[in-house]
């Protein structure tokens, strides 16, 4: 792979430097192996991982359903997160949602837009969206993407604010299978650098049609997903292999 870089940052306008020191490489490259090795003991699980939350339906048609039942919640980080069924784009299985819940923010947390009259932070049982990630038939995660507070309901954070909250995700013991708990904890250490990417498109957006509509643009339909990228397991693992080559950074364990 001639330029890695190229890759991870496709679709990012960032320095591709910017915050890809050792320790941040490391945790991206145990993140990889992590996904990859609780992929390959579900493939042939319909769904992949994901089907663990489906249990005998398998990827059926469309319903909608919330898996699991009330969301998987973790208590001690506060880390939250379900998964949507659907036949949306073709191909599609449906997509998780991950949060987290406001005693596990960080102190200080802003809203994106003030808003009067939406109470802030909003309690305990407030959350905010972190990032959505769409998985195929197979179950392999095809896309990532971010949302107005149509789709979510939540505390609309700032940018900077939400990305402080990504490593508070740990979900453990969250859902009923551990692996996925741990599967989606390491995607999005994995894809950070584009989550980062999406995140700040997101406040751009949202702010461009705040200045434009109101506050009603927070809860526009047809401003649900606000920023979106595809993904790729494989080539963001290729890309961090030749990275890390170069750098020669030690090989490592799983996350």
């Amino acid at each position: 792979m001639k330029d890695p870089w190229r890759y991870i940052f496709r679709a990012s306008t960032a320095n591709p430097a910017a915050g890809a020191g050792a320790s941040r490489l490391a945790a991206m490259n145990a993140a990889a192996r992590t996904v990859v090795a609780i992929e390959a003991r579900h493939r042939g699980r319909p769904g992949g991982v994901a089907g663990l939350l489906l249990g005998d339906d398998g990827p059926t048609p469309a319903d909608w359903r919330r898996l699991p039942e009330g969301d998987a919640h973790d208590p001690e980080s506060h880390a939250q997160y379900y998964f949507h069924r659907h036949d949306g784009a073709p191909g599609d299985l449906g997509h998780f949602h991950t949060f987290l819940r406001a005693p596990g923010m960080p102190a200080g947390v802003r809203p994106l837009v003030p808003d009067e009259a939406t109470p802030w932070p909003g309690g305990r049982g407030s959350v905010s969206h972190l990032v959505a990630l769409a998985v195929d038939r197979r179950g392999r995660p095809s896309h990532l993407f971010t949302t107005n507070r149509w789709v979510t309901g939540e505390a609309l954070c700032a940018g900077d604010d939400v990305i402080a909250m990504l490593d508070r995700f740990r979900p453990a013991g969250a859902g009923p299978s551990p692996d996925v708990d741990r599967w989606l904890r390491a995607l999005l250490v994995l894809f950070r650098p584009q989550i980062e990417h999406l995140i700040h498109r997101r406040d751009a957006v949202l702010l461009e049609a705040v200045a434009r509509q109101g506050l009603q643009a927070l809860e526009a339909r047809e401003l649900e997903i606000a920023s979106a990228m595809p993904i790729d397991v494989t080539e963001q693992a290729r890309a961090l292999a030749a990275i890390s080559a170069k750098r020669q950074d030690p090989a490592g364990g799983e996350v």
